[in-house]
């Protein structure tokens, strides 16, 4: 049954649009949206498109009675790199807009330089349980495999094979499970290791983000210009990632974007 992801209202098949609020319907809540930028209707509705021809996940463009606001929302897992994608479309829209006011390129392109697709960061814990279960998936499969051609070989299982046939499929199949098996004990190994540097990363984190908040809000507003709301979000974002650079500056660069996402996030909404 589809569900209003703003609402948290249930609707009957067929329906794909709240009656109350106007937000697209999703399957289940679990893939709940949640708001991560308000703005006026006709420039979240162009950045939702942006965001769909360079992303694979729900977006959601609505208009919020409570708050009397246009708001766009995408799916909480998503969040990093959603922010990732606005980043590149507000530096797309303020070079536009400078262009179209006749202001020579020169003059901002050094400010705001043209910005490649960051590399999307993944929480440690994530990283460890995708080897985890590849090392389940790969370890059974190869250990079922070499019990299944022993199985054969034994006549347990009726699949007659003569002659240099049984002995190549006996060889091909049999190096092929062996080396699952050993992948997937391998995998094992690299999960545990990725979870020790997990504790690490998300203890450096925590410093790293502690850092930041302690400047204060006035602090990265004090470049602030009236009215540059787009300009704004990268002077905000670039004084967070220099007070990052200053204490750890060989800090990872997926790492440092998702800290100043997530501080932004913090600090301003």
């Amino acid at each position: 049954m589809p569900w209003c992801p703003v609402c948290k209202n249930e609707y009957k098949e067929g329906y794909t649009v709240c009656s109350d609020c106007g937000a697209t319907l999703v399957d289940s809540l679990d893939s709940l949206l949640i708001p991560i930028y308000f703005g006026e209707e006709d420039v979240l509705a162009d950045m939702n498109s942006f965001i769909k021809a360079n992303a694979d996940f729900p977006t959601d463009v609505s208009y919020d009675e409570e708050s009397s606001q246009w708001i766009l929302s995408v799916p909480e897992d998503d969040k990093d790199s959603c922010m990732s994608l606005i980043k590149i479309y507000l530096a797309q829209l303020l070079k536009k807009q400078n262009a179209e006011e006749g202001i020579p390129e020169e003059d901002f392109e050094e400010e705001l330089p043209q910005r490649e697709m960051p590399k999307i960061y993944v929480e440690p814990e994530k990283r460890a349980e995708e080897y985890k279960s590849g090392a389940y998936v790969l370890t059974v499969v190869g250990i079922l495999g070499i019990i299944a051609i022993v199985l054969v070989d034994i006549g347990v299982i009726p699949i007659n094979l003569a002659g240099s046939s049984k002995i190549l499929i006996n060889v091909v199949m049999g190096v092929m499970f062996a080396v699952f098996t050993f992948l997937g004990i391998n995998s094992f190994s690299v999960y545990k290791n990725l979870l020790k540097e997990s504790v690490l990363e998300n203890n450096l984190k925590d410093k790293v983000f502690e850092l930041v908040l302690s400047k204060g809000k006035d602090y990265y507003c004090s470049g602030d210009e009236e009215g540059a709301e787009e300009g704004n979000y990268f002077k905000r974002s670039d004084l967070i990632g220099e007070v990052i650079d200053s204490a750890y500056p060989d800090l990872e660069e997926n790492l440092k974007n998702h800290i100043v996402e997530e501080a932004y996030t913090k600090l301003f909404e």
